[in-house]
């Protein structure tokens, strides 16, 4: 009897061990799913700027001389992705219009006196509710002193002015964004041509400044 109940007693022990590796072995396959979806997946993104629904608007990119000077078609690449971008989401913008891209490069090139206008007056010209104004301060593809290695950088004030509040002149709305391609450094011409390094600082900025206007979904482990 004594004997019989000893096996008894080893059998629930080791049924007992073989349970519990069992649920180890479910935990550490539910944490990794966890962990895979954490790093492969993606989640929902609300808009920082909710103004533009039923609103319509205008994107006008600025940039100092020394910038354009050494990037001449800057202005006008950025104008058009972040302009395209709103219109193919504007499902979820929710605009009723919008001045497309070329409308505004077209005035900003046959009118040269418009950068003294003011907010006030541009929101009038393009006769929309919002006027985004996108003004870069800073763009560069290589480190400063360095000519071999990439280091690409865009830095800007997002802002958004009103034409039905009280003050037309000044932002409702601000955000800076600072966004650098390629994420780590060391990389040269042997990695990556100069086209590449500019059409993805370009187009990763592109994607952060019109994400801002609508609920988007986001890679869990985007970089910039």
């Amino acid at each position: 009897m004594v004997r019989r109940m000893f096996k008894l007693g080893l059998a629930l022990a080791f049924g007992g061990l073989a349970v519990a590796q069992s649920g180890c072995i479910v935990g550490a396959a539910i944490g990794g799913m966890a962990a895979s979806y954490e790093s492969t997946g993606e989640s929902m993104v609300f808009a920082e700027y909710q103004g533009l629904t039923d609103k319509t608007y205008a994107v006008i990119v600025t940039a100092p001389r020394s910038i354009q000077g050494e990037h001449p078609r800057l202005v006008s690449s950025l104008t058009n992705a972040i302009g395209s971008r709103l219109a193919s989401a504007n499902d979820d913008v929710l605009a009723l219009g919008f001045v497309p891209g070329p409308r505004v490069l077209e005035f900003q090139y046959t009118t040269p006196q418009w950068t003294a206008w003011s907010y006030e007056e541009l929101l009038d010209h393009f006769q929309v509710d919002r006027l985004i104004v996108v003004d870069l301060f800073e763009f560069r593809l290589r480190e400063p002193g360095n000519r071999y290695v990439w280091d690409g950088r865009i830095s800007s004030r997002v802002g958004v002015v009103e034409a039905d509040t009280g003050s037309p002149n000044e932002f409702t709305f601000v955000r800076d964004l600072r966004i650098r391609y390629p994420d780590d450094g060391g990389y040269t011409a042997a990695d990556y041509t100069q086209a590449h390094v500019e059409a993805s600082l370009k187009d990763r900025f592109a994607n952060r400044v019109s994400w801002l206007f609508y609920d988007h979904m986001e890679p869990n482990r985007i970089r910039y």
